[in-house]
């Protein structure tokens, strides 16, 4: 019975030790990846900022300025790209739009982000734009691969529609969570307008008018390793309107303030990004660790119950049953033990134990 339960426990242990590692290198790469119907919203905004008031082409300052960000999964468009590629990819459709402190649109840009649902990396598969003008993305948008690392990456800045590097900056502790601080510097570039402005002003209008929209920023994001989700993002953020016939004349500031995120979607980032943590951690340390010491504590007990199901050898001399036939005898000593005088006559005596006497009435020879 112990025999076969320590056969049944080294099945066990054999098993959950090669489950270990397939549950972190085969099953966690399939698994984790991002949903294609993920909806989220997020609300940035600006501190006495500066902008150019559209009625009199005047820069002013102002209370507040507010960048609200919505981002809606496409589970039809995804499928679509799916079907022709053949990889599991999302598709995410995007809307930056800012406003002012009484609410009125300064810009509306819109966006279609189509990316690998596993790694983030970009899907060329046609459609990808940003405002309705296609581009072609090189890098990470939004979000860091699971498993962020120690290093630089490639980051798309809409604006320029082009990707520079965002440089690693060092680890951030942001409300508890241990973050990689990470910083992208784009110097002035002229860039497009956006075909959404106040009154109804249009790209051409702004060129009828001699100007042209230059911009730059500091962009910082802390992001949690191992979810790769930002959990703050911060830019210094200027915008000019430059004379296109008249390089010596001061430029317009259409936008410059240091854009933060609302302390309330921080803190609900935070939360949502710590409960993802933790079932990215189960498939990455708890479960594959867990299954490691299981195997071995179930490898120990087989080997306990396989030693106690074997009988120690018995030592020499040990009483036990007589061997079949009778009592057993002692053997005669050979002639060369008998004149030996030596160490083995005086163990077949002690072996034997006193049994061979001399006949009475004799006496041993001289």
């Amino acid at each position: 019975m112990r025999r076969r339960a320590s056969l049944v426990l080294l099945a066990l242990a054999v098993f959950f030790a090669a489950l270990s590692p397939l549950v972190r290198w085969y099953a966690f790469p399939r698994l984790a990846k991002i949903p294609p119907s993920q909806y989220q919203d997020m609300v940035l905004e600006a501190k006495n900022a500066t902008l150019l008031d559209y009625t009199t082409m005047k820069s002013k300052k102002v209370p507040e300025v507010s960048i609200v960000q919505t981002l809606k999964g496409n589970v039809a468009a995804a499928e679509k790209v799916r079907e022709r590629t053949g990889r599991d990819v999302v598709v995410w459709d995007t809307l930056s739009y800012v406003a002012d402190d009484k609410g009125r649109m300064v810009s509306r840009i819109p966006e279609r982000y189509v990316f690998d649902a596993h790694s983030q990396e970009p899907v060329h598969a046609g459609g990808e734009h940003v405002d309705g003008d296609p581009v072609r993305r090189r890098g990470i948008e939004y979000k860091w691969p699971f498993g962020t690392e120690k290093r630089d990456y490639e980051y798309f800045d809409f604006q320029t529609r082009t990707s520079a590097p965002i440089h690693y900056k060092g680890t951030r502790t942001v409300h508890g969570l241990e973050t990689y601080y990470f910083e992208q510097t784009i110097p002035w570039t002229k860039v497009k307008v956006p075909k959404k402005l106040p009154l109804g002003a249009t790209p051409e209008t702004v060129e009828q008018l001699g100007l042209e929209r230059w911009y730059t920023t500091k962009r910082m994001f802390w992001v949690e390793p191992v979810t790769g989700a930002p959990v703050d993002g911060q830019e210094i953020h200027e915008e000019e309107m430059r004379w296109t016939d008249k390089p010596g004349r001061k430029p317009l500031t259409a936008f410059a303030g240091h854009v933060r995120m609302r302390p309330d979607y921080q803190e609900a980032t935070v939360d949502l990004v710590s409960s993802q943590r933790r079932l990215v951690l189960t498939l990455t340390t708890y479960l594959p660790w867990g299954f490691l010491a299981l195997g071995g504590l179930l490898l120990v007990g087989s080997l306990t119950l396989e030693a106690r199901t074997r009988t120690p050898g018995r030592p020499a001399g040990a009483g036990g049953p007589p061997a079949p036939g009778g009592p057993a005898r002692a053997r005669r000593p050979s002639p060369a033990s008998r004149g030996s005088g030596g160490a083995a006559p005086r163990a077949a005596g002690a072996l034997t134990g006193g049994l061979l006497k001399r006949p009475p009435g004799r006496r041993p020879p001289d």
